[in-house]
């Protein structure tokens, strides 16, 4: 088995399960997934600034980051996996029900600044 490449400090879900209850959030809760695989020259890219969110929504408790690799066996598995086909795929969900597309899928450039403008429309 290989080993997994991480581009964040963000906590690394390693099961449909560990996914599933990450995005499952109520209340006010927001769950930033950040999709990556080793070969991934844009997360490379803007790791500095992906990690950087932390800090910045630091005062905010209930948004939380996540990475879920490809590499991950099984990670593939969950249906919110199955539409992420280029890397990175950011996925921003808030009061998440089963079966339910997530608010903001970020699949291009210019990345983080649509990440910060997800988050800011569901604050």
């Amino acid at each position: 088995m290989s080993s997994v490449v991480y581009h964040s400090i963000y906590p690394k879900l390693l099961s449909v399960s560990d996914q599933f209850n990450a995005y499952n959030v109520s209340g006010q809760d927001v769950a930033v997934m950040y999709y990556t695989r080793n070969i991934c020259a844009m997360c490379t890219e803007i790791k500095d600034e992906m990690n950087a969110l932390l800090t910045t929504y630091a005062p905010y408790t209930y948004v939380k980051f996540y990475e879920i690799s490809q590499n991950v066996s099984g990670n593939q598995l969950d249906p919110q996996f199955y539409d992420v086909n280029s890397f990175p795929t950011i996925k921003v969900f808030k009061d998440f029900e089963i079966n339910e597309a997530p608010i903001f899928t970020i699949n291009t450039t210019p990345y983080v600044s649509s990440v910060v403008d997800a988050i800011n429309m569901v604050l």
